[in-house]
């Protein structure tokens, strides 16, 4: 059994400075620091509560507040190491930027430097020795929006890409898009009839006999579908209060079958609340022919999927479902099964190592030379020139 205790003193020794332990509600459990000088400036008493939307108990973190002190968080089974204060001139653009108007340890002379290559390495090297879940420096500096559920989006990406290469998909990845796009939208309708969103079965085969597995996967779960609701137009801070919530909910449980049932309620609660939001802004958007071309073009996506194609599924006419398309979506049917294609582009290229090649391949490109010409049109980059400023070299 991993010695908490222990290993808190010991990474207050390796950091010198304050590190502090917290449950998963964020309570101080332990705090050790062997730093006289910090020792006599004290722990101000509201700075956890001001870190508080950072600490995130998923994978570590870096936070610098007012571009002068730096913390670090590192997940310990139910609990979560705060690191610092630390100092470090370098402004880093790929950690959470604080500002707070009170200025905790003005006295810099106190706070001990550290360089950022060593802290990112012990981050690496206490978290790989008590995970099952291997890290690399580049999920801890990625650029990519919503960092906090980085690891989370990675994992879920490659498992599911590698899946669907190998036709060995107990998720299918469509069936998973689906249940993120349902979320997004606030259907709940299409949200239950894509059950099989992250599970089938009850649990993806490597996790039926673990129930760490199971709560780590339930939280990727909670991790993507609180990014779905925030696009769906949910509040940051709601969703990711809700988030926290609904990860304490997930290890207080015992058993696997509570883990999935649970899993499966955020979905649903996530998706509730994005139905309320957008009835209230605008109650007469949904459509369900529009629903439907939408899940079609979801469920091809690797596949040429044309306005005919759409008609003969609807049994409709091809004008009218252009024209209902457009006037709902704001967008016509050929622009939404590019940008869905685009969109897939960005997150295989971001969470997975695929050659480019292959990835235009995979989702439909007759070349690689025509899906660069595509994607630069669409976001006014080239793939390569996309993978490179989203993740760490």
């Amino acid at each position: 059994m991993l010695n908490k205790q222990w290993l808190t003193t010991d990474l207050a020794r390796d950091c010198n400075t304050f590190i502090s332990r917290l449950s998963n509600t964020h309570e101080l459990l332990q705090q050790a620091c062997i730093n006289p000088a910090l020792l006599s400036v004290g722990w101000p008493a509201t700075l956890i509560a001001q870190l508080m939307p950072y600490l995130v108990a998923t994978q570590p973190q870096l936070i610098q507040v007012n571009q002068t002190l730096l913390f670090a968080t590192l997940p310990l089974d139910d609990n979560l190491l705060l690191i610092g204060p630390l100092t470090n001139p370098e402004i880093l653009k790929n950690a959470h930027q604080l500002t707070l108007t009170d200025k905790p340890f003005s006295q810099l002379d106190h706070v001990p430097y550290i360089n950022t290559q060593f802290l990112l390495q012990l981050l690496l090297n206490y978290f790989n020795l008590t995970h099952s879940i291997e890290l690399t420096q580049a999920d801890l500096l990625t650029t990519a929006p919503f960092n906090l559920d980085y690891l989370a989006q990675k994992a879920y990406t490659q498992h599911t890409f590698e899946q669907q290469e190998s036709q060995l998909m107990h998720n299918s990845y469509l069936q998973e898009i689906q249940g993120l796009n349902s979320v997004t939208a606030g259907d709940i309708e299409r949200l239950i009839a894509n059950r099989k969103t992250f599970f089938r079965n009850g649990i993806g085969l490597p996790y039926q006999n673990n129930l760490r597995n199971a709560k780590n996967l339930a939280i990727s779960v909670v991790a993507v579908v609180c990014r779905a609701a925030i696009k769906g137009g949910i509040h940051f801070e709601t969703a990711f209060s809700m988030s926290d919530h609904f990860i304490a909910q997930i290890e207080s449980l015992d058993t696997i079958t509570a883990v999935v049932q649970l899993a499966r309620q955020i979905e649903v609660e996530y998706t509730l609340l994005v139905h309320q939001q957008k009835q209230a802004t605008n109650p007469h958007t949904h459509n369900p022919k529009v629903e439907k071309m939408k899940q079609f073009i979801l469920s091809h996506q690797n596949e040429p999927v044309t306005l005919q194609d759409l008609a003969k599924y609807l049994n409709s006419h091809e004008n009218y479902l252009s024209a209902l398309f457009k006037r709902i979506e704001g967008q016509t049917i050929t622009a939404y099964i590019l940008a869905t294609k685009i969109e897939y582009s960005q997150q295989l290229l971001i969470y997975t190592a695929k050659p480019i090649s292959e990835i235009a391949a995979f989702i439909g490109f007759s070349s690689q030379s025509y899906f660069s010409h595509v994607f630069k049109k669409a976001t006014a980059t080239t793939p390569n020139q996309y993978r490179k400023a989203n993740t760490f070299q």
